[in-house]
């Protein structure tokens, strides 16, 4: 993650996210700026009704003052109220921005980014941290109101006796020295609070979406005890922030209250000595009391921008965040029909500080062409796909489609041009017709119907109480494996890309059915650049060539029957299977289903 940033860009971008509603901002600060004026007023009305008006027994005058406080009481909550509604509203535009932002930086950043930050942690900073940002940001009005507040109050306390107000200003120093003693343990004991927060989001996030596997391995106890221990991690965070915010507080009134115990005993000497009136003394009072007011939101809102700059940082950490993967200023479009020809040049590549995946690797796959990639778990398969899409970037060497380097196509031009199906069939809880045209919104019945043909889903969708309208529920769980990956295949179809990456996109379906949709496949369309990432050799005997990588290069190539006869390691990995008693290997173009061996780290 990016290095944490100071005060200053805390609140420069904060600033920044505000500016856009400061209209709305400016108008509530006005209104509760005028009711804090009206806060002001009372007092002095009732000084004016202990120092002349009761001495004086006129009850028309006591009438008036009833009746003036009625008014400043009514005007001061009226104020105040309209002035809350527009802060909430203007507070909700903030939050609905921001999640809007963040949600566009994800979808910006590159896969090396998702594959590093667990959901939980994302989600939590999408919902929890944006709106403790927001909810700061509704305080920003009640932070002025006291500021104004403060600042009449102590306007007014000077007029009416400045030697009362002069015994405060050490006692306010040393509130201001326990804030800043304070800075650091609230910060810190915020940081720690909202990361515990987004470990236990993390863990829920990855546990919820998997229980049933959890219940399969009989992990109940054990994954309950895990997560007692995050809730109770986040627990004393919890407990310990709490602790530090309010032994501030109490530190910092007490500041305050020694201040009050300073005025009223001084006051009564002034008193005593006839230098200030019984009613001077009383409105004195009451705006000291109406000091702490401000003083204490002051003491509140800080405690809460302590928590903000932690969720400032970790939204940061996602804004500023740069893609591995961005188009460059010059991109160009790929053809939209373009003929599917994919070349590697003298390909490296490695995952961050890993070892290499892929070295030197150079070969070529023609437009129309059906191409398998088989090799031991490791070997760079998959890998070669997340380059053609760009998933990833080489750090050496080119990835071509069409004589084109990928990086200098726009990316939504390639993927337009090149579909990615991954063994994990993801599906949506929609309609099952919505999850077909995600990738084609635009299709027409006459497309649907051949998509569905050759993913063999008719009978699916007959068997459906709504057909095409039944949704599928969450992550598809109301569909099988296979029937999930058939539906995938049908949506990428869809889509009519120049060039299909089938990574393990079968290998949840039963044998015969798995050969029969990759025949419908080799046959439409005939023009459609295909390459397959499969451990079943079964699946092969369709494909036009095969690639045999091992350790980041290809090791040998050719059809089945010419790679057999080679005896080299495509023959050998047929063997092995053929040993281990899981099918019968021979060198018939179609050997039965087997899975690679997976050799040991």
């Amino acid at each position: 993650m990016l290095n944490r940033s100071s005060t200053k860009q805390d609140l420069v971008w904060f600033v920044g996210q505000i500016r856009p509603l400061f209209r709305y901002q400016l108008l509530s600060m006005l209104l509760i700026a005028s009711s804090s004026l009206m806060f002001l007023l009372d007092p002095l009305v009732l000084k004016w009704m202990l120092d002349i008006v009761l001495p004086g027994g006129d009850l028309r005058l006591l009438a008036l003052c009833i009746g003036g406080l009625l008014i400043i009481y009514a005007c001061r909550l009226g104020l105040f109220s309209v002035g809350r509604i527009i802060n909430f509203r203007t507070t909700q535009r903030l939050t609905f921005r921001l999640r809007l932002q963040l949600l566009e930086q994800i979808n910006r950043l590159s896969a090396d980014f998702h594959e590093t930050m667990p959901v939980g942690e994302k989600l939590y900073r999408v919902e929890q941290d944006v709106d403790q940002v927001a909810e700061f940001g509704s305080f920003v009005p009640h932070l002025l109101q006291a500021g104004f507040n403060l600042l009449f109050v102590v306007s007014a306390m000077a007029a009416l006796n400045f030697n009362l107000l002069f015994v405060l200003v050490p006692l306010l120093v040393l509130a201001a020295y326990v804030a800043f003693r304070y800075q650091n343990q609230l910060r810190v004991s915020s940081k720690v609070a909202q990361q515990r927060g987004g470990d236990e989001s993390s863990f829920l996030q990855e546990h919820l979406a998997s229980v049933i596997q959890v219940q399969i391995l009989n992990r109940e106890v054990g994954q309950t005890e895990t997560f007692r221990e995050l809730a109770s991690a986040r627990m004393s965070a919890l407990n310990d922030r709490n602790g530090v915010e309010v032994s501030f507080g109490a530190w910092y009134m007490a500041a305050i209250a020694a201040g009050t115990l300073a005025v009223l005993g001084y006051g009564g000497h002034q008193v005593l000595a006839g230098a200030l009136s019984i009613g001077s003394l009383v409105a004195f009072y009451t705006y000291l009391a109406r000091l702490f007011d401000p003083l204490y939101s002051t003491v509140d809102i800080y405690a809460r921008f302590t928590r903000v700059r932690a969720s400032i940082g970790r939204i940061m950490d996602i804004t500023q965040q740069v893609p591995t993967v961005c188009e460059r200023p010059n991109a160009v479009s790929l053809p939209r029909r373009n003929s599917g020809t994919v070349r590697f040049i003298d390909v490296s590549f490695a995952y961050r500080k890993h070892p290499c995946v892929l070295s030197n690797l150079s070969f070529e796959i023609h437009s129309g062409e059906k191409v398998a990639l088989v090799g031991f778990s490791g070997s760079g398969k998959s890998t070669l796909a997340k380059l053609i899409i760009r998933l990833h970037d080489v750090q050496k060497g080119a990835v071509e489609v069409d004589g084109l380097d990928v990086r200098d196509v726009t990316l939504e031009s390639l993927r337009a041009s090149v579909s990615y199906v991954l063994q994990e069939a993801i599906l949506f809880d929609r309609s099952l017709e919505e999850n077909l045209l995600l990738g084609c919104p635009e299709a027409a019945d006459k497309e649907v119907h051949d998509a569905l043909e050759i993913a063999e889903l008719q009978d699916l969708v007959c068997r459906l109480p709504n057909g095409l309208d039944t949704r599928v529920g969450p992550r598809g769980a109301k569909l099988s494996g296979g029937e999930r990956q058939r539906v995938i295949l049908a949506r990428t179809l869809l889509q009519k890309p120049a060039v299909l990456l089938l990574d393990e996109a079968t290998s949840a379906l039963d044998t015969p059915s798995e050969r029969r949709i990759l025949r419908n496949l080799s046959e439409y369309p005939r023009h459609q650049t295909v390459v397959f990432i499969s451990h079943r050799i079964s699946s092969l005997s369709w494909v036009d060539r095969i690639l045999v990588l091992h350790k980041g290069t290809i090791e040998e190539q050719g059809s089945h029957t010419d790679l057999i006869r080679r005896g080299g390691l495509y023959a050998s990995l047929v063997s092995r299977k053929a040993a281990a008693g899981d099918g019968r290997a021979s060198s018939s173009p179609a050997p039965t289903h087997a899975n690679l061996p997976v050799p040991p780290d």
